[in-house]
């Protein structure tokens, strides 16, 4: 009787107080995304992991499905930081339909940014150049102009 009533205590304890380990905070990620450009850019928010786990972040396109593109980037958890900036280039990415953003803290601890359209994300505006053959003879009439003026507004008494 007396193992009985001792075992229940013991049970008590453990629903009253909580299981050993049930103080730590629930693992928590959280990831938003936007694209300027080749670049993802956005936040990477974790709460719950002890300091020095290593998140990795992905970069992922929408081609037939998701695959990793770019260079993965691993973040080291600091104690007493939440939020984690990201930069993860998409340039060779070709025909994507849209792009996500993965972070990854382990067995069953990962989050998904929300998905960024094609159209939002791609290359910069690239200034076209003009053609040689049409800058070569605009140079040398300007340069020809310019003699012109100059030799006209020399004084009479230097002229050759």
């Amino acid at each position: 009787m007396r193992r009985a009533s001792m075992i229940s205590c013991l049970f008590a304890l453990f629903v009253l107080l909580g299981a050993p380990g049930a103080a730590h905070a629930a693992v928590k990620l959280d990831v938003s995304a936007s694209c300027v450009g080749n670049t993802l850019t956005g936040t990477v928010t974790i709460t719950g992991v002890p300091a020095g786990t290593v998140v990795t972040v992905h970069a992922e396109a929408q081609t037939s499905g998701w695959a990793h593109v770019g260079t993965p980037a691993s973040i080291v958890v600091v104690a007493g930081r939440s939020e984690y900036a990201l930069a993860l280039d998409v340039a060779g990415a070709t025909g994507a339909k849209a792009f996500r953003v993965t972070a990854d803290a382990g067995p069953g601890h990962s989050a998904t940014s929300n998905h960024i359209a094609n159209t939002v994300c791609g290359p910069p505006a690239q200034v076209p150049e003009a053609p040689a053959p049409l800058l070569i003879p605009a140079t040398m009439v300007l340069t020809a102009v310019a003699v012109e003026v100059f030799r006209r507004r020399r004084p009479a008494g230097t002229r050759s």
